[in-house]
Order: C-alpha cells, then sequence, then structure tokens
C-alpha cells in the first residue's frame, strides 16, 4: 500500500452537532485538509525529520505501540495543535471545560503556588482559567517564544481579562534568562504565581544545554531523560507548593477538553536533603505524566522533541560480525527500517538510527540507494556503486537485513 498522511483523522457522527458549544471546531476541516496537503508535499519531497524522530521516541519510550500507529498519531498531533490556536481565540471556550479539582476558596488560601502543567490535550487553557480566577501569574516559557510569540500572548490575556471582567496580573518570563532561577524564586516574593510547562524542559542556556548541576537524570516510560530542576529549587527556595495541572481530551473527540488540578506536592512532604528532596519532586511530576500517557498517548505534543533530553546518545550496539561473507552473497537484502529512518532536509540527506539517536549526513546516492534496497540481492548491490567491503559493513551495523516481512 501506497504511504500516505490521509485519512489518519476523521469526523465523529456528532462533530456538527458540537459547533455551538466549540467554534473554534469550524476550523476543523479546513485545518484537516491543509494538514494533509502538506504532509502529503513534505512526503512526497521526503522532509520526514519530524516524523522520522517521533516513531524513533515510541520505539525507544513506548516500544508496546505499534508502528502502523505511528502516522495517525502524527496526523493527529498537528491537528490538535492548530486547534490550539482556534481555541486560544475563543474566551467562551473556558466555561465549556470540565475543570476537575478546584476549590477557589483553598486555592486562594494557599496562593502563591507554582503550577506545573504539561503539553498534553488542551494543555494552554491553564491560562484562560487563572485569568478568570483572577489569581496573578506570571508563564515561564522558552526564548523563541518569549521573542516571537509575547504579543500575541499578550494580546490573548487581554481578551481574557476583558471577557470574564478579571483583574488578574500577567506577565511572560523567559526560562532561558542566565539567572531565572532568581527571577522565579523573586516573582513568588511578589506573590504572583507561576506555571511552568516541565516537559518544556528549557533554562539558562536553552534546551540543548547538558549540566549535571542543573539537571537530574530520571526513568521515564522506558528509558531515561535528563530534567531540568528548576521548578523543585524555586518550591524549595520558597516553601511554595506546587499544584500539578494536566488536561486531555476525551477519547475519540477534540471537542471535549478536562483540566485536571491535582493534589499539591509540598516540600515538607518529601523526605531527605535537599538534593534528594529536589530529585524526588521531579520524578513524581513526570510520574503524573507518565501515568497519563499510557493512554493519552495520541495527545503529547512531547514526541516531537523528547529524543532532545535523552542527553549523552547510546553506546552503538557491538557489530554483528558472526556472518559469512560468501554465504552473503547468495542473500537479498531490505533496508532496516525498523532500526533505521531516512529523511532529508532541505537537499541534504540523513540516515537516523532510532535506538541511539545517532544521526549521520549521506551521499544523495546512498540516499536513494537504501530507499530502494527491498529483497534486492548482492549483485543488484553492487550494480549501485556499492562495494563489497561497505556492503559487508551496511550488514555489520544493521543497516541492511535479510528481508522479513513487516
Amino acid at each position: 500500500m501506497k504511504l500516505s498522511f490521509k485519512d489518519s483523522f476523521s469526523l465523529s457522527k456528532e462533530f456538527f452537532g458540537l459547533l455551538k458549544r466549540y467554534p473554534h471546531l469550524k476550523q476543523y476541516k479546513v485545518l484537516k485538509n491543509q494538514i494533509e496537503k502538506r504532509e502529503q508535499i513534505k512526503l512526497q519531497q521526503d522532509q520526514l525529520k519530524d516524523f522520522t524522530f517521533l516513531s524513533a521516541n515510541f520505539k525507544n519510550f513506548l516500544p508496546h505501540i505499534s508502528d502502523t500507529e505511528y502516522r495517525g498519531i502524527y496526523m493527529n498531533l498537528l491537528l490538535v495543535r492548530s486547534l490550539l490556536s482556534q481555541e486560544i481565540r475563543h474566551p467562551s471556550l473556558i466555561n465549556e471545560l470540565d475543570i476537575v479539582g478546584v476549590d477557589e476558596d483553598a486555592l486562594n488560601r494557599s496562593l502563591p503556588v507554582i503550577f506545573c502543567t504539561y503539553h498534553l490535550g488542551s494543555y494552554r487553557a491553564i491560562i484562560g482559567i487563572l485569568v478568570k480566577l483572577g489569581i496573578d501569574f506570571g508563564l515561564v516559557v522558552d526564548r523563541n517564544t518569549y521573542f516571537n510569540q509575547g504579543d500575541i500572548i499578550n494580546h490573548q490575556v487581554e481578551t481574557f481579562k476583558k471577557t470574564f471582567d478579571s483583574h488578574s496580573s500577567f506577565e511572560m518570563i523567559n526560562a532561558e534568562d542566565g539567572k531565572i532561577v532568581f527571577q522565579l524564586v523573586k516573582k513568588i516574593r511578589e506573590k504572583k504565581s507561576l506555571v511552568i510547562y516541565i516537559d518544556g524542559n528549557t533554562g539558562s542556556g536553552g534546551i540543548y544545554k547538558k549540566d549535571d548541576r542543573f539537571q537530574f537524570k530520571i526513568p521515564f516510560l522506558n528509558a531515561e531523560i535528563y530534567s531540568r530542576q528548576g521548578i523543585a529549587a524555586v518550591a524549595m527556595a520558597t516553601k511554595r507548593p506546587i499544584i500539578p495541572v494536566i488536561s486531555t481530551y476525551l477519547i475519540g473527540t477534540l471537542s471535549s477538553p478536562k483540566v485536571e488540578f491535582l493534589p499539591p506536592i509540598t516540600y515538607s512532604s518529601i523526605q531527605g536533603e535537599k538534593k534528594e528532596r529536589m530529585l524526588q519532586i521531579t520524578r513524581k511530576l513526570y510520574s503524573i505524566l507518565e501515568s497519563y500517557l499510557t493512554q493519552y498517548y495520541h495527545q503529547w505534543e512531547g514526541w516531537f522533541y523528547l529524543h532532545k533530553y535523552v542527553g549523552e546518545k547510546q553506546m552503538e550496539k557491538p557489530l554483528n560480525t558472526d556472518f559469512n561473507v560468501i554465504g552473503l552473497r547468495h542473500m537479498k537484502f531490505s533496508f532496516n527500517k525498523v532500526k533505521f529512518g531516512l529523511f532529508k532536509m532541505e537537499q541534504d540527506c540523513y540516515m537516523l538510527n532510532k535506538e541511539t539517536y545517532q544521526t549521520h549526513q549521506i551521499s544523495v546516492e546512498l540516499y536513494e540507494a537504501l530507499k530502494s534496497i527491498r529483497r534486492r540481492s548482492f549483485s543488484w548491490l553492487l550494480k549501485h556503486e556499492l562495494s563489497e567491503s561497505f556492503i559487508e559493513e551496511l550488514y555489520a551495523k544493521g543497516v541492511l537485513t535479510f528481508p522479513v516481512e513487516v
């Protein structure tokens, strides 16, 4: 069957009856068609970096999910991302949310707090909820969002304030500032709460900076990641509670957002030395996300960038040298698409090892050859300018495998 990104999602039977409650869904079909056309063009041009890394992340972190699901998940995430931009333009949608766990009196008594949230479901809804509740808060964002989307976010917050007649004060804070922790502590002491997306995992120096002084290596799903310590550090310094907030869409529809305010995590409820407490707080916050991803994995934007948190690349597995060179010449080979992925960035060609995240730029000729290798003989490979020694090396590294039905 020809690879296609079309028909990866469809309208539910109840869809059109929901338009009055969810006006942003009027753009559903338009956005869906735009995304399908755009992704089909990218597919034809092999511009598949995001999809290839998403596939690798699922392979490493949720290996029980079949690779036949990846395409649908990828398309669903792109659609959700587009619909989120539409949601935020309709402040009245805040009144349609299923908000769980909010006792306004108890919440007001506990302010200021640190709201720890995640890029899952209707993850921007928390901004409108806090404005409606009249809570003063700062939103911690990465540098790109701070400088390139700041005006848009501020305008949206002002719209929320007018809609709900709210006097909530709001500001954005650049997470990549060199003194970010001191800034956040200062905001708490000014009686302002904070909203931090822990799975954004950025801080001073940006997302790629790895420094054991400011990061923990923690288990996550089926692997390990490096996580920033910022939320735990601010909680420890200010003795303020962390309230996890997580959103999901009802399974089978994009129109029924649920937002849950979970029980607070307090520094006093965690035992041990300061560093150990911070580690336990960070692990607990990620374990909350883990518990939701078992069911709502198709709604988490983090699949697009989870590989950036792996840190040091895993060591390559030992080469497969247990083979008879003469015997290989009588075999047929296929490109090992389970372990490796091919993609282009503009005209440059790359091969990704999905197990180790090692990425190699390769020639156009090798790229085209690997794409075509499916049940190909040794002699066919030689005709496509692959030398005997290079064929043997590709097999030893697992790039080529004996053909197996998938």
